[in-house]
């Protein structure tokens, strides 16, 4: 078992690099082609998988607009602040909905300072989505407009094995 072992890759080896060019060839396509499956696939698996976390996946949609121009239609997902209430407001159809914004900011706690992307959003996101509260009270998480929600991650940063609750930190001085 060995020795033709040995031998299918002495022969192997001898092909290659009698036939040089058409090696190279098949080898980069094979590459190429299981380079682009893998990438494929993994693309595949996000697209499925995006925001399976959340149960109410099946009842979420997602505001889309295109503007036209001279230069061509741009679509985008930007809308006036208000249209979130608007049409949780005026149309019937619609159960609920909230207004989410991504922007970059500058916390501190203790003089420590942090560069970090904050998103603001309606309190209405808890409603629609299921996230874990590890602490503090989902249903009243905005009852203060000074109210943050911060992740895991985030309040171990910020005040690592003090407990985050009721803490004070600064957005943007």
């Amino acid at each position: 078992n060995y020795k033709m072992f040995r031998n299918y890759l002495i022969s192997t080896i001898r092909n290659l690099i009698r036939q040089k060019v058409f090696s190279i060839i098949n080898i980069l396509g094979l590459t190429i082609g299981m380079a682009i499956a893998i990438l494929i696939y993994i693309w595949v698996t996000n697209e499925l998988s995006y925001d399976k976390f959340n149960q109410k996946v099946d009842n979420l949609y997602r505001l889309v607009q295109t503007q036209y121009y001279t230069s061509g239609p741009l679509t985008t997902v930007c809308m006036p602040g208000p249209i979130a209430r608007d049409i949780r407001n005026d149309i019937p159809e619609i159960k609920n909905s909230f207004m989410y914004y991504e922007l970059g900011a500058t916390i501190s706690y203790n003089d420590k300072l942090y560069t970090e992307d904050v998103r603001l959003s309606d309190p209405q996101l808890f409603e629609m989505f299921d996230f874990e509260f590890l602490r503090g009270d989902p249903d009243h998480v905005f009852d203060d407009i000074n109210s943050v929600v911060l992740s895991d991650k985030m309040a171990t940063k910020l005040f690592e094995d003090e407990d985050p609750m009721g803490k004070i930190i600064k957005y943007n001085k």
